[in-house]
């Protein structure tokens, strides 16, 4: 096993043949030059329990109003995120995530899914001009023109990861804020630092920020762990954004509880019929309060070589990302053949 500093180096040693095996392409653009290589496979998982959020600090007026959140989401052009930050790895995703496809509920799909950019960018201007004290789009807004709040100019300080595809989502995001009012500054920031700013302590360091991450692809437990911790976890999604349980004995909304107390009930029911009634409440509630924003659910891309090996077999064992199995896991590995 092999450590590189950039992800870039990793793939320029397995086209090279210095290493045999990326277990995770998160570089997608490099994907389509691999693929037309005959001597690397290339495979893609499209079911993945892998997704990028929008983190709002709820701690902050006024990413704690829900018509707010809201506002935002049906303003976030999904499809060219994927398109062109993802090279066409990712699909849309359910306005709750970590869900697994045979338990999705069809009751949470994004509302803008078929709409227009026009029609998109109309509601979500007037999802804000409907929320009290928050200033209304002018007929013809100037150029630069920025939306107040409570008097305050809605401009934001959005932390992105510095690697490519991320650059180019918070453009796009960028640029579909300024349609609605929202003036978005980009500030770049690594991996390690920004999982320690959202769950290492540093909380209030932020006011947006967009991060990935993946959970248990074959249960409700990625998402009831992750906004239901049961008891409170510091280390938790939504202890990080200030929503639901503040771990002192009290919540942050009425709502925010009533979506954290289906999620802990989920986990205890045994009953079949009062299982499937909770995890179908616990989605709508989810995507009805809508505490973090889904951008897109990512596809797990791997690449290895097929020059020294055969019977490379990742769907053996379950990765924890998703559906697929860890390239490198031990099963795997014991199964290959020289050739």
């Amino acid at each position: 096993m092999k450590l590189y500093g950039t992800e870039e180096l990793a793939i320029l040693a397995l086209t090279s043949g210095e290493v045999d095996a990326v277990p995770f392409v998160e570089l997608y653009s490099y994907a389509p030059t691999m693929l037309k290589s005959g001597d690397i496979t290339v495979g893609i998982d499209a079911e993945t329990s892998y997704y990028s959020l929008l983190y709002l600090d709820h701690r902050e007026e006024p990413n704690n109003i829900k018509e707010f959140r809201h506002a935002i989401s049906m303003a976030i052009d999904r499809q060219e995120i994927i398109n062109f930050g993802l090279f066409g790895y990712g699909s849309i995703p359910r306005m709750c995530p970590f869900i697994p496809a045979v338990i999705a509920s069809e009751n949470v799909d994004w509302p803008g899914l078929d709409m227009t950019d026009e029609e998109r960018i109309t509601a979500a201007n007037a999802m804000l001009d409907g929320i009290s004290l928050m200033s209304d789009m002018p007929t013809t807004p100037p150029e630069g023109w920025t939306r107040t709040y409570d008097g305050n100019p809605l401009e934001i300080e959005m932390h992105v990861v510095n690697r490519p595809s991320d650059i180019q989502m918070a453009e796009i995001i960028q640029e579909n804020m300024a349609a609605i009012g929202i003036k978005i500054n980009i500030k770049l920031i690594g991996f390690g630092p920004m999982m320690g700013m959202l769950f290492g302590g540093g909380w209030d360091n932020y006011s947006w920020a967009t991060a990935s991450h993946g959970a248990s692809g074959s249960t409700l437990d990625g998402l009831a762990q992750e906004y239901g911790s049961d008891p409170y976890n510091v280390w938790r999604d939504s202890c990080s954004i200030g929503w639901g349980d503040l771990g002192d004995g009290t919540y942050s909304s009425p709502s925010a509880e009533a979506v954290q107390d289906t999620l802990k009930a989920v986990r205890r029911a045994s009953d079949p019929t009062e299982l499937a009634a909770l995890i179908e409440q616990s989605q709508v509630d989810f995507a009805e309060e809508l505490p973090v924003i889904p951008l897109y659910q990512g596809n797990l891309v791997y690449a290895y070589r097929n020059d020294k090996f055969t019977d490379w077999n990742p769907l053996d064992e379950y990765d924890g990302l998703g559906g697929s199995g860890h390239l490198l896991s031990t099963p795997n590995i014991l199964s290959l053949k020289p050739i």
